[in-house]
């Protein structure tokens, strides 16, 4: 599934919407909490 990251849910997102640090599916801390909560 090119393009989408997934939370610890499994819940798909479109990696274009959080930005990346260094690696593909690196997130900042927030933006994965944020994730998660939003469930």
């Amino acid at each position: 599934l090119r393009g989408d990251v997934y939370d610890a849910r499994g819940t798909v997102y479109d990696k274009s919407r959080y930005k990346t640090g260094k690696g593909q599916n690196s997130f900042a801390p927030s933006e994965v909490i944020d994730l998660c909560d939003s469930d």
